[in-house]
């Protein structure tokens, strides 16, 4: 009944051909990734990292783990397997034998052997907290074998290292998605950092967690109390998440089934109740090369947009949605997102529905604009943002009579323009403009008073707002 539990791998060759590990004489034998006697791992998913910076070359497995009595507080937990033959490697990058091959990281790490703890957030090694759950992992590596997103930046990186982002579902507060950094140091610069205690081949990585904002975890058991970050944090329900990477300008897009439209909080009816069907929700991620900061950024390319603020992919009808996991593929040639789900109208058949996504490049906009055309307004409106004073974004709600050409701007005290938030054209409706307190050029702006005027051909209306760092 153990190894019912276990998560087990099979390597393959280019030709199709089954490739043995760990010296099995059959090479159709599948072999364990993991196989913990008191645990129970479910949800597997792998990517794998082998082209930026120097060659890693090994897959990254992650997976959710709950103890096997009770499957309470399941956790995300990560293991290395090397490319070329398919071993297993502890935290510092080294080959683990078989004899030592699994189960050892019971007494902490660094080096965690093979598993490592990547969802835990200060929460007790061993499970516990009932409701507390993570699950439905997903990982994709930043791998770019032409290195394209940088060729075609000014900007010089700090850091160059590889990463793969992990994102899951999180039910610390109800039902939110999560992620975690996990970056690959080569060992001169691992040993340099105090990443490890002896220096080895540049051949081997040393993996580590890392926060937005690229500082590490103290060693041993602060891993455990590294802090995760919520990629999406909307106060209403959010599971069912998908995960991959856009090669060309460097973001990951993380999908989820999102339920902010139906005010749906998660909670079971009971028997014969019925889960409302879903719209699917994205956010971008991106890391900054100047600084090596995880930002979050809106479909319109500006930078630290609110996590709770996320772009619709599947905007759909109150009895109609998605019925099950999205999935997700990047297509290189057309820099473009394809986001597939499950689509039932009602209590009819479900059918494969998909839409693209294709966001602008990370600092190519400077607010995030939401919004669906409505029943037609009165007149030109233009309210007042909220909240007001604001600190990192404030909302501005305005509504438009008739299909016009539309400008909001937002203005100092002096009466310099600083930011243009829209500017094209709007059938009729109501609308919402979120302000970072960025420029034009994506530079955050100071502490004072500003002004945002909202206008076309025929009239205008302006407002006053508080910024306060």
């Amino acid at each position: 009944m153990v190894r019912e539990w276990a998560k087990n791998g099979q390597r393959v060759d280019g030709d199709g051909t089954l490739l043995s590990t760990y010296g099995s004489s059959a090479s159709k034998v599948n072999y364990a990734i993991t196989d913990a006697p008191y645990y129970t791992d479910v949800d597997p998913d792998v990517d794998f990292h082998g082209h930026i910076g120097a060659n890693t070359g090994e897959w990254l497995v992650v997976f959710s783990r709950g103890e096997k009595s009770s499957y309470f507080g399941p956790r995300i937990w990560g293991v290395r397997v090397k490319g070329s033959n398919g071993l297993l490697l502890n935290t510092y990058g080294e080959e683990i034998l078989p004899a030592t091959a699994l189960n050892k990281s019971a007494a902490g790490g660094p080096p965690w052997m093979p598993e490592f703890p990547i969802g835990f957030d200060g929460v007790s090694l061993f499970g516990g907290g009932g409701a507390f759950v993570q699950g439905s992992p997903h990982v994709a590596a930043n791998d770019d074998p032409e290195r394209s997103s940088l060729k075609k930046s000014t900007l010089k990186p700090v850091f160059q290292n590889p990463e793969c982002l992990v994102a899951w579902t999180d039910y610390r507060a109800g039902g939110d998605i999560y992620g975690q950094r996990v970056a690959y140091f080569p060992d001169s610069a691992a040993y340099k950092l105090l990443l490890k205690p002896e220096r080895g081949s540049d051949s081997l990585h040393t993996l580590i967690l890392l926060n937005q904002d690229g500082s590490w975890a103290v060693p041993f058991m602060m891993w455990i109390d590294w802090p995760n970050y919520a990629i999406t944090n909307d106060p209403l329900y959010q599971s069912w998440n998908n995960l991959e990477y856009n090669q060309e300008d460097g973001t990951w897009l993380a999908i989820w089934n999102d339920w902010r439209n139906t005010a749906w909080d998660g909670a079971w009816g009971g028997p014969g109740s019925i889960t409302p069907n879903a719209d699917i929700y994205g956010q971008r991620l991106w890391i900054n090369p100047l600084d090596s900061v995880l930002v979050w950024i809106d479909y319109e390319g500006v930078l630290n947009a609110p996590p709770e603020l996320n772009t619709p992919i599947a905007f759909l009808e109150a009895n109609e949605g998605c019925s099950n996991y999205p999935c997700i593929a990047y297509g290189v040639t057309g820099n473009t997102f394809l986001v597939g789900y499950e689509y039932i109208e009602g209590n009819s058949s479900v059918d494969v529905m998909a839409n693209m996504y294709n966001g602008i490049n990370p600092g190519g906009g400077t607010a995030v604009e939401q919004g669906t055309p409505s029943s037609a307004p009165h007149a030109l409106e233009l309210q007042h943002n909220y909240p007001n004073p604001f600190n990192q974004a404030t909302a501005i709600e305005y509504q438009v009579a008739a299909s016009s050409q539309v400008r909001l701007a937002v203005y100092n005290i002096r009466g310099e323009q600083v930011a243009v938030l829209f500017e094209g054209t709007r059938p009729a409706g109501a609308y919402t403009a979120t302000w970072s307190g960025m420029d034009n050029q994506g530079r955050m702006l100071p502490s004072g008073v500003y002004f945002y005027r909202l206008s076309t051909p025929e009239m205008s209306k302006t407002q006053k707002m508080v910024l306060v760092r």
